[in-house]
């Protein structure tokens, strides 16, 4: 299980969105004894290289297992709201270390589809 600064992360992947659409990074953080869905669409640099920054959406996995989904409570949708959370910090925290273990993975698999490890 890889590690980041603050918790662990239990899952990642990159995900294109469409042919052309911006691709993403989705990982499920183990935080503050919370599962987390971390969405992160990564910047890029001048050169087409992805950096850090962009932006980071975060949900509770419990609460939208539950179908809240929602930021703020709405009277219509009784235990809604409250799960929202900060998407800079989560950046922060765990950018890197998803990526990096985004590439991991990849270079595990296509070494087992090479024939490189039993």
């Amino acid at each position: 299980m890889a590690r980041a600064r603050d918790g662990d992360i239990l899952a990642a992947d990159y995900h294109r969105n469409g042919v052309g659409g911006a691709g993403f990074y989705v990982a499920l953080v183990q935080d503050q004894g919370r599962r987390m869905l971390v969405v992160h669409f990564p910047s890029e640099d001048e050169d087409g290289e992805v950096g850090h920054g962009g932006y980071t959406a975060v949900l509770d996995t419990l609460k939208l297992a539950a179908g809240n989904i929602y930021m703020h409570p709405r009277p219509d949708v009784p235990g809604s709201g409250d799960n929202a959370w900060r998407g800079d910090q989560y950046e922060r925290r765990y950018a890197k270390a998803i990526i990096a273990k985004v590439a991991e993975d990849r270079e595990a698999t296509l070494a087992r589809w090479r024939g490189e490890v039993d």
